[in-house]
C-alpha cells in the first residue's frame, strides 16, 4: 500500500492537515511557508554547524532537501517513514525533534543516513611502587613522592544517545550496577560512587525542555585491570579516566594537571574521604614521576630514565597482590589519628622519595633498593594494621629467594607490594609468592598516561 494511503491515528491526520500534504513541493510557499522559512533561516544563523553535537545524529542533508522549509520537509514520503506523520524543522545540518515526536524523529534521522552514534572512551594507569607515601595527604606540610605508573588500566566508556533520558553506571568487574533519572538526586550508598559523583560534577544533560526538546540517555561503564582495593590506586586512575571521558564529551580541553586536580576534589570535597595526591597524578601523567607535595598542590617531574635502567627495573621488579584488600581512606583516618606521634616517620618517608629519585637518575638499582626498605621500614611504624601476617611472610621468603627491596603499595594493610629483586632472580621470588598462594600482577611501566579518544558505537 502506498504510504499515503496508509491509515493515520488522529495524531497523525491533524499534523497531516496543518502542513496540507501533497505529492508534488509547491513551487509557490505560502505566507506561513514563508514565515517558517525564515524561521529556519534565523535558526541557522543562531546555532553551531550541529545544533545537538552532544546526542543527537548528525545529518548530512543533500543540496535539494537544504532548501526545504520545516513543513515542506514534513511532506517527503519515503517507504518505511511517512514524514507527514512527524514535524521536525531544519536548521541546515540536523533534523531537530519536537516534543512528543523526539523518538520517531530519531528512526527518520538513520532512515536519511545519519552518522553513527560514538562513544567516548578513556583509559588510565595505576600506580606501584610509590616512595614517599603520606607524605603527599593533609597532615604533611611538605612532602616528597616517587612513584611508577604501571602498564594496567582503568577503562571508561561513556555512549551518549538519544532515548528515555536518564544515566546508567555500570561495572563490569564487580558486575554492579545503577540507574538514576536525576543527577542531582543521586545517593551515595557505596555503589559505584566515585562514578556517580564524577557524572555529578561534569553536569551532564539528560533532559533538554523547549522547542528544541530531547531527552538522552547517558551509559558509562568501566572495567579495570588491577584487582580491586589493591593499594594501587586504582580509584584515582577511575576518577582520571571518568573525568577524562566526560571532559572529551563535553569538548572541554584539560591539561593532565587539572584532570587530576578535578579527580582529586571529587573524592575529597564530594565524597568526603581522605586521600593524598600522588595518585590522580600518577594515572594523569604516566611515566616514573617525582613529586614536589604542599597539600593540595604539587609539583611534578617526569624522571628521564636512560633505557638500561628502564629494562633493569621492568625486570627485576616483582608486583605482587597478597589477596587480602583493604580500604585506603579508613587506613588513612587510622594513621591521622596518631600523626603528631610520627613527624619522624614521615620526614624519613620524604628522604626515602628523593634517595630513590637520585638513585634512579645514577642508574643504580642497590641504592634504590635501600630507598625502598627504608620507606618500609618508616612505613610500619606509623600503624600496627599496615603490615599484615601475609606480608610479612612474603617478606621473608622474598629475600631468602633473592629480593633485595621490599614495600607495600600505597597505604598498606595489605593489598599489593613491589619486590625489587638481585638480577636473574625474578623466577625464584615469583615461585615463593605463588607458593603462598599469592598473584603475581604485570610490572612494566606506562609511558602515556591518560589517554582518550572518540571510537563508533
Amino acid at each position: 500500500m502506498d504510504a499515503r494511503n496508509q491509515p493515520m491515528n488522529r495524531s497523525a491526520q491533524g499534523t497531516a492537515q496543518r502542513t496540507a500534504p501533497s505529492t508534488a513541493l509547491s513551487t509557490a510557499p505560502s505566507t506561513t511557508q514563508r514565515t517558517i522559512s525564515s524561521s529556519c533561516a534565523k535558526a541557522r544563523r543562531a546555532q553551531p554547524e550541529h545544533l545537538f553535537d552532544k546526542g543527537l545524529a548528525s545529518i548530512q542533508m543533500s543540496a535539494r532537501e537544504r532548501t526545504l522549509s520545516g513543513f515542506e520537509l514534513a511532506r517527503i514520503q519515503t517507504p518505511q517513514f511517512p514524514l507527514h506523520r512527524f514535524s521536525e524543522y531544519h536548521d541546515g545540518s540536523c533534523l531537530i525533534p519536537c516534543g512528543s515526536h523526539n523518538r520517531d524523529a530519531g528512526r527518520v534521522a538513520h532512515y536519511l543516513g545519519a552518522s553513527i552514534m560514538t562513544e567516548w572512551r578513556a583509559r588510565a594507569p595505576v600506580r606501584f611502587c610509590d616512595l614517599g607515601g603520606w607524605t603527599d595527604t593533609r597532615i604533611v606540610p611538605r612532602g616528597a613522592v616517587l612513584n611508577f605508573a604501571a602498564r594496567m588500566y582503568t577503562y571508561v566508556t561513556l555512549g551518549v544517545k538519544e532515548g528515555a533520558g536518564g544515566i546508567t553506571l555500570e561495572s563490569l568487574d564487580t558486575d554492579e550496577r545503577c540507574r538514576f533519572q536525576d543527577i542531582r538526586n543521586v545517593e551515595y550508598n557505596g555503589v559505584l560512587d566515585l562514578l556517580k559523583a564524577s557524572v555529578a560534577r561534569a553536569g551532564i544533560e539528560t533532559h533538554r525542555s523547549g522547542l528544541y526538546s530531547t531527552r538522552r540517555e547517558v551509559t558509562v561503564r568501566v572495567r579495570s585491570d588491577a584487582p580491586p582495593a589493591s593499594g594501587l590506586g586504582s580509584s584515582a586512575a577511575l576518577g582520571v579516566a571518568a573525568i577524562g571521558a566526560l571532559s572529551g564529551y563535553q569538548k572541554r580541553n584539560m591539561l593532565p594537571h587539572e584532570v587530576a586536580r578535578e579527580s582529586q576534589l571529587v573524592e575529597v570535597q564530594d565524597l568526603k574521604l581522605e586521600c593524598g595526591v600522588q595518585d590522580q597524578f600518577a594515572a594523569a601523567y604516566g611515566g616514573v614521576s617525582f613529586m614536589e607535595v604542599e597539600y593540595p598542590s604539587a609539583r611534578v617531574f617526569s624522571l628521564p630514565l636512560s633505557a638500561s635502567t628502564r629494562c633493569e627495573l621492568e625486570d627485576r621488579f616483582v608486583l605482587v597482590y597478597t589477596g587480602k584488600s583493604h580500604f585506603s581512606s579508613a587506613m588513612h583516618q587510622k594513621v591521622i589519628s596518631e600523626a603528631e606521634r610520627h613527624k619522624s616517620e614521615f620526614h624519613q618517608l620524604a628522604a626515602a622519595a628523593l634517595a630513590g629519585k637520585d638513585a634512579l637518575l645514577n642508574g643504580n638499582l642497590d641504592d634504590f633498593a635501600a630507598a625502598m626498605n627504608q620507606n618500609w621500614d618508616a612505613q610500619k611504624k606509623l600503624h600496627p594494621d599496615i603490615t599484615t601476617p601475609e606480608i610479612e611472610s612474603l617478606h621473608h621468603a622474598a629475600f631468602k629467594a633473592g629480593a633485595s627491596g621490599f614495600k607495600a603499595n600505597g597505604a598498606g594493610g595489605g593489598g599489593t607490594v613491589t619486590i625489587l629483586v638481585k638480577r636473574n632472580q625474578n623466577t625464584h621470588v615469583h615461585r615463593v609468592a605463588e607458593d603462598l598462594g599469592m598473584q603475581v600482577l604485570p610490572a612494566l611501566i606506562d609511558t602515556t598516561g591518560l589517554q582518550v579518544w572518540e571510537v563508533e558505537a
